[in-house]
């Protein structure tokens, strides 16, 4: 990704650097006022692509720190597969969490553990404040228990009701620029098993945590 970084914003620099020389020997004594405007701004503009280039890097290698470092914070749930962390790409990387870890049975509130995971989720978006976050509630394909249905329609509303419990719990205990935070709802529709059998279900009852530069 690095590699691509610099080559595109040689070419760009190339192809700018060409369009004053062509401006300016092309057998023409003066400039245009617009000619002499276009060739004033295209050092700002080469500046401006090598800055938004550095950025770019350091947000790519903030991505891959914090994915090293929930690795290792997360080590107890990933070991008892209650926790996935993936880098998906240079820019993007999805923490999975099982819904047995993170909420009480039948609920949308928060257990104990599920509080621990998130806390050491929240310590990688402290350290790296330009990552982002979309978080992705999932349930499986029964309908909502009675208890559930007390408060909600149907499993869209879980799902989303889950993401926005991972959201409330980030800004408001862990104090995350809501800015930097985005919640999905899609119900059933996206299950990684399937909903036939007991173990199926249980995985496709999840939170993904989508971290993108």
């Amino acid at each position: 990704m690095q590699h691509y970084i610099h080559g595109y914003t040689s070419i760009v620099r190339s192809v700018l650097v060409a369009t004053c020389a062509g401006l300016l020997f092309t057998g023409c004594h003066t400039l245009t006022d617009r000619e002499y405007v276009t060739v004033k701004k295209m050092p700002k503009q080469v500046i401006i692509l090598e800055q938004n280039d550095m950025r770019l890097e350091e947000n790519i290698d903030n991505l891959r720190k914090a994915v090293e470092s929930m690795r290792k914070d997360m080590k107890e749930p990933i070991k008892n597969r209650d926790a996935r962390v993936e880098q998906l790409s240079s820019r993007s990387a999805r923490v999975t969490l099982q819904n047995k870890v993170l909420f009480s049975n039948g609920s949308t509130n928060f257990s104990k553990a599920g509080k621990k995971v998130l806390s050491q989720f929240a310590k990688s978006m402290k350290k790296n404040k330009n990552l982002h976050v979309r978080i992705v509630g999932h349930t499986d394909s029964r309908l909502p228990t009675p208890r559930l249905q007390e408060r909600y329609l149907d499993n869209w509303e879980i799902s989303a009701a889950r993401s926005a419990s991972v959201a409330r719990y980030l800004t408001w205990e862990q104090h995350i620029d809501p800015k930097r935070i985005t919640i999905v709802g899609v119900a059933d529709n996206q299950p990684v098993a399937s909903n036939a059998t007991a173990k199926g279900r249980k995985l496709n009852r999840r939170v993904e945590l989508y971290l993108e530069v």
